[in-house]
This record gives structure tokens, sequence and C-alpha cells, in this order.
């Protein structure tokens, strides 16, 4: 009997590990197979570079308190690669005191104190510049569609046609400019952009204590809103 028992054990342990093994090598090779990750790396939709940007805008002028400027003009960029474009700009900000002029500070200044305050009138500005756009990314809008963006920045060098109250005769004068922007891709062909713009240039201002003349550095921050137009409308992806 005892015998009995001993071989029923015997077989008992000898059925459940060859149970075992099967199962635990089942198990080696799924862990194995799910270590095997596999990384899908997606195309970026819009490609920009070797493409030329038409990019019309209209803007505001945030940092003057005594006279507000508006302007309309635009870039015109050709990108060498998907981060590095080169191009130039034109901005018109006259347009004969429809838009823009002076504010109330200027107001409330001259009427306590009798005196104008001073500032540059931009009349326009042109410049060329090279750019850079290190950071792309994408966004959900309201969980339906999926917008596609870019931030970079600009610096170059142009002119700024400008005019004072003590220096009424409008001058071109050399300046430096930079900006930084932000492109959100609409399609292959058209985006939207937003741009903060800094204009640094020499000007006539009324300074001393008699008023009289004085050279000095003026700054033009505006801020503005455009679309942008890519051409060719199309591109293709390389092998």
């Amino acid at each position: 009997m005892v015998r009995t028992y001993r071989s029923l054990f015997a077989a008992l342990v000898v059925a459940c590990a060859a149970w075992t093994v099967p199962a635990h090598a089942s198990a080696q090779e799924d862990s194995e197979e799910f270590q095997d990750e596999v990384h899908v790396v997606q195309k970026k939709p819009v490609l920009v570079g070797q493409r030329l940007e038409l990019a019309p805008r209209f803007g505001v002028s945030v940092n003057d308190s005594v006279y507000r400027s508006f302007k309309v003009g635009g870039n015109l960029d050709y990108h060498i690669t998907e981060r590095l474009h080169v191009g130039g700009l034109f901005e018109w900000y006259n347009f004969g005191g429809a838009l823009g002029g002076r504010t109330r500070v200027f107001d409330n200044t001259f009427e306590v104190s009798r005196t104008a305050a001073d500032a540059p009138v931009v009349s326009w500005a042109g410049a060329l510049e090279g750019g850079f756009a290190p950071i792309y990314g994408k966004f959900a809008l309201f969980n339906r569609t999926i917008v596609h963006y870019d931030f970079g920045a600009t610096l170059g060098a142009g002119v700024v046609n400008s005019e004072s109250l003590v220096d009424p005769e409008s001058g071109v004068r050399f300046g430096v400019t930079g900006s930084l922007y932000s492109h959100l891709y609409l399609n292959d062909w058209l985006a939207l952009n937003v741009r903060v713009r800094d204009f640094l240039f020499q000007s006539q201002l009324a300074g001393g204590t008699r008023g009289e003349s004085v050279q000095t550095f003026s700054n033009l921050v505006t801020v503005s809103m455009g679309v942008s137009l890519y051409v060719p409308t199309s591109f293709e992806y390389a092998d």
C-alpha cells in the first residue's frame, strides 16, 4: 500500500513538472515577443524646405505711450531647410491720420506741462533678415483636429524712414531688427502667423533743458498677425 502511494505521488510530481515547463517556456517566449518594441515614426505633415513663403500681415505698435502706430506689410522668405530661411520685409505705417496718431498720454502731458512729448513717427521700414525655427510641435484643437505649429526667431538689418517734432523732415536711417514668430499650419500651402518685431534705429528727438535736438536710439515694438502662402503649393517627401 505504501509503495502504491509512493508511486502515485511520484507520478503526480512528474506530471506537474511536465505541465509547468512548457507553460514557463511559453511565458518566456511571450515576454521576449513583447520586449521587441515597434517604433512608428510619423512623417512631418507639412514641409517648407526649398519653398517660398509670402506672408502679408497687419500689426500695431505696443511700446510707445505717446504715439500709436499701425502697419501693413509682409515678408518674402526662402526656406533653405526646414529650420533655416532668408528673406526680406517691408512695412508701411503712414495712413495720413486715418489709422494711428497721438494718444491720450500725449494730450494729458501737453495739458499739464504745456510741452509736447516727442517721439519718432515711422513712415515705413524695410530690412533683410535670416531666421531659425528650432521648435516644432502639435496639439489637439477641441479634440477634433490636430494643429501643427512652429516657433522661431529672426535677426536682420535695414532702414527706417521716420520724423519727429524737432526733425519734421522724413529721413532714412539705418536700423537693426529682430522678431519672434509662430506658424499654425492649416494645410500644405497655407498657415496663420503671429509675430512680435522690434526695430532699433537712430532718431532726432527733443531733449535737454532747452528742448534742443538730440540724436538718440529709438525702438518700435509691434505685434502683427497674418497668413503665410507657400509656393509651390505641394511638396514631396524625400526617399
